[in-house]
């Protein structure tokens, strides 16, 4: 039964051929994964430096270029990169390893052209001015003084570690650099930087998502094929000597409670061994799951991993690091030992197999799951291929960690617990004490190579791709349980998602709901095996009184998942609904606005309730999604086979009425000038039932005040250009709240008292509501058409999307089809839901002030 709910491909899908490839005449290679189902393209550039191809005299100027290469180039000049992003809901971002630089760029597909021509023009001429290095200098002091200096353990392990487990310039030095040296660095020397280690010839471009590969490729050619080809620089020799004595590193920390201990091993990296890597990676799990014997009965948590920023992020050597925060009866030099002793006894595990098992297959999901995400994938594939010539690896790898055997994972532990060890100890002490810095070297003159060719026009966007589902399906359920179900093909495990909600016993009984939840689905209900559920949590929601599942399943594993969550909402209901004390405060936060809120709408929605009579969950029963290699058919039939009770909520209706509320509260702002008032307001109120339609409503809550520039964003800095100087903020949104709708306003603003403050929103919301510029509204259509496209960026984000959305009644038909429906929206409807949603709010007189703590 549990295979017929998989698509016929299940088993085969981890045997997918891997990316297409080409190759320009300048030496760039060109990866492409093309995904029907999505419409949205994830665009990377991953070039073949870092830190560790650093001169000396140059520690942290791979990582200034990365900074320099966002802040324009000849055809994009500063703040011009970004023009093809923001608007249309993409992102963008860059970092910087050992080994590699990677830029990569999320988009609609829509902006497929001027996505790559952005990287090609920073390829071909970065604009390198002293204005735009000056202002970049800045920023990286600013991220070092904010990450490394004014942090009390830094970035622990890095960069400290590496200096006691390494000999060598290019793996011991701080790939940060030290700020007074980098004030030093001249445009001259970044220009020699990028002609030395930004040749075509040293980079892999990466596609993955919703492209046509020809017509891909065309583009790539026209943007591309004309950068001049350059002499590729030869990776830097990196080979460590053979053994050796430990090496020590001890750094004192004023105000730290513990001391902290990081220990490292040398290892061969994935371009050695790869099996023996990843049999170490399984080796470092088990370490992490069980901790380590400090003494008779005494187990000291510990975190244990491949790499300093992660599994497969470098060349050799590599390093395995373990770290813990030390108690005060155990030494850096006992953790050091107990460590080895860990390592010789099989990681540490009396049943070496069984966890083997289990760590091998959590590896291996954990790996599917990440690497169905657009963004993910394509860093990792350009990371692969740049790294080791091997991008089909990110389908290989979860195959070979379930092939990992015992026998592996321990022959990995001898070898880890033969290299040569470098030890890290921060401890309390008086004073911050840290390594001296190496020398100063003079870098090597710069000399710049060829001429910086003209600006080219940029191109327009494309057409828009639309979603591509095999099948979509969604129905509500006798019980009243809406289920939506996708059918999708990106990786083999099924993503399946619940909410439930609660309605005041939420707020009125967290502590009781949250042990009703442990009795009904105890943490350990959901081993990774092959024959149970595998990864669901079951939990009260942190973002409301919701019951939220999150898990996924393999074929094997869905239909017993499939049976317990359909049954589960009725088991809340019999087992949550216990005697409550009606009208008792929240357990929320009482300092703040929402807190206050919540009591205040809580205390009236559950008046008249007598107790010992169950506390009502909110109407209806919530939603249920599931996204992934499956027949939508029959799961439903799965589950209206085994959701045959029904819920005492299906068709129960709570009229409690309520009213529009505003909380507002006075501040003082302090500072070096005499004290300022402050006024903080959240202002919520009923969503009503009749009126414009969701795509309206949606795009009204992003007018308002969720888009780039909206009216009360703007209303708010005329308010703070008059009164104060420093930033006013406003959020605008909508949610369900003890099962009803409504629509809310959070603004605070320094220097204004609270009347202020609600006459500013309720001058910009009246303006509005008149109508409000076409231009403002088609931006915002646009800008919320395409970031609702990132729902289908991985069948994560999807089920997320799908169950929380659910729980407002959309079904999966409508998410598919939202974007389409927010291009129509007209200003005028726009203005008629602004009416209906806030001025309800931001004109109730029923105003609460609320002290605060």
């Amino acid at each position: 039964m549990a295979d017929e709910l998989m698509a016929d491909d299940f088993v085969t899908r981890m045997k997918r051929p891997g990316p297409l490839r080409s190759e320009l005449s300048n030496g760039l290679r060109v990866l492409m994964d093309p995904i029907a189902e999505v419409p949205r393209v994830a665009v990377c550039v991953t070039y073949g430096v870092g830190f560790r191809s650093e001169h000396p005299g140059q520690e942290g100027l791979a990582h200034l270029f990365e900074h320099l290469m966002f802040r324009g180039s000849v055809s994009l000049p500063p703040g011009r990169f970004y023009d093809h992003i923001l608007p249309l809901g993409g992102e963008a971002n860059g970092t910087t390893h050992q080994d590699y630089t990677d830029y990569y760029q999320t988009v609609p597909s829509a902006a497929l052209e001027p996505a790559l021509f952005a990287e090609a023009d920073r390829m071909r001429a970065p604009l390198l001015t002293e204005a735009v290095l000056a202002e970049q200098l800045a920023g990286v002091e600013e991220e070092i003084t904010g990450r490394i200096l004014d942090r009390p353990l830094g970035d622990f392990p890095w960069p400290l570690l590496p200096q006691a487990l390494f000999g060598r310039h290019g793996n011991a030095h701080d790939g940060f650099g030290d700020i007074t040296r980098l004030r030093g660095v001249t445009r001259a020397e970044c220009a020699a930087f990028f002609d030395r280690n930004y040749a075509p010839g040293n980079a892999v471009l990466t596609l993955v998502g919703g492209f046509d590969p020809d017509e891909a490729l065309a583009l790539v050619e026209r943007h591309f094929g004309e950068i001049p080809a350059r002499p590729v620089r030869p990776r830097p020799e990196l080979a460590e000597p053979v053994g050796g004595e430990d090496r020590w590193l001890r750094c004192t920390e004023p105000g730290i409670p513990a001391t902290a201990v990081a220990l490292g091993h040398r290892l061969p990296g994935p371009d050695e061994d790869l099996d023996h890597y990843l049999a170490t990676m399984v080796m470092a799990r088990i370490v992490t799951d069980h901790g380590v014997r400090t003494a008779p009965g005494q187990v000291l948590r510990t975190s244990s991993g491949c790499g300093f920023f992660g599994p497969l992020d470098a060349l050799s050597p590599d390093a395995l690091v373990t770290t813990s925060v030390l108690p005060d009866d155990v030494s850096p030099e006992r953790f050091v030992d107990a460590v080895a002793e860990a390592l010789s006894a099989g990681a540490g595990t009396d049943d070496l197999e069984g966890a083997v098992a289990r760590t091998r297959l959590r590896l291996a999901t954990e790996h599917i799951r990440a690497h169905g995400d657009l963004t993910t994938r394509c860093r990792f594939l350009g990371r692969l291929e740049r790294l080791f010539g091997r991008a089909e690896l990110v389908d290989e790898i979860p195959v070979r960690l379930e092939a990992v055997l015992p026998s592996q994972v321990t022959a990995a532990s001898e070898a880890v617990r033969k290299a040569s060890r470098g030890v890290l100890v921060i401890e309390p002490g008086p004073v911050r004490s840290r390594p001296a810095g190496r020398p100063a070297q003079v870098s090597a003159p710069a000399r710049i190579t060829g001429t910086s060719p003209g600006p080219r026009p940029v191109p327009l966007p494309g057409a828009q791709r639309r979603p591509v589902l095999r099948s979509v399906l969604s129905e509500t359920l006798d019980t009243g349980l809406l289920v939506s179900v996708i059918e999708d093909h990106r990786t083999p495990l099924a993503e399946i998602r619940l909410r439930v909600p609660l309605g005041p016993i939420g707020l009125l009984e967290p502590t009781a709901v949250d042990a009703s939840v442990r009795s009904l689905w105890p943490p350990d209900a959901g081993p990774h095996s092959r024959t149970e559920p595998r990864g669901l949590v079951v939990r009260r929601s942190p973002d409301g009184p919701w019951i939220e599942a999150t898990g996924y399943a393999s074929a094997d594993a869905l239909v017993p998942l499939l049976r317990s969550l359909a049954s589960l909402t009725t088991a809340i209901t019999a087992t949550v609904l216990i005697p409550g004390t009606a009208g008792t405060d929240p357990t929320r936060d009482g300092g703040t606005l929402d807190g206050a809120m919540d009591r205040l709408l809580c205390t009236t929605l559950t008046q008249g309730l007598v107790t010992p009579e169950p506390v009502p969950l909110a109407a209806g029963v919530g939603s249920l999604a599931v996204v992934g290699p499956v027949r939508p058919a029959e799961v439903l039939d799965t589950l209206r086979v085994h959701n045959t009770a029904r819920s005492p909520l299906a068709g129960h209706r709570d009229d409690t009425k309520w009213e529009a509320a505003t909380v507002i509260r006075r501040e003082e702002h302090g500072g070096p000038e005499p004290a300022l008032p402050a006024a903080r307001a959240l202002l919520c109120a009923p969503e009503p039932v009749a009126g414009p339609d969701e795509a309206a409503r949606y795009l009204a809550t992003a007018v308002l005040g969720r888009h780039l520039r909206t009216h009360l964003t703007e209303a708010l800095a005329r308010l703070g250009r008059v009164v104060s100087p420093w930033p006013h903020d406003i959020r605008v949104g909508r949610d369900v709240f003890l099962g009803r709708p409504r629509a809310w306003v959070r603004a605070h603003a320094h220097g204004t008292e609270p009347d202020l403050l609600l006459t500013a929103l309720w001058t910009a919301t009246a303006q509005l509501a008149d109508g409000p510029n076409t231009s403002d509204v088609s931006r915002a259509a646009e800008f919320c058409a395409a970031q609702m496209l990132a729902v289908f960026d991985s069948p994560s984000a999807l089920a997320d999307a799908l169950a929380r959305f659910g729980a407002s009644g959309w079904c999966a038909s409508t998410i598919v089809d939202f974007p389409n429906r927010l291009r129509s929206v007209s200003s005028d409807q726009v203005s008629d839901a602004v009416t209906h949603l806030y001025w309800p709010a931001l004109h109730s007189r029923a105003h609460h002030y609320d002290p605060g703590e």
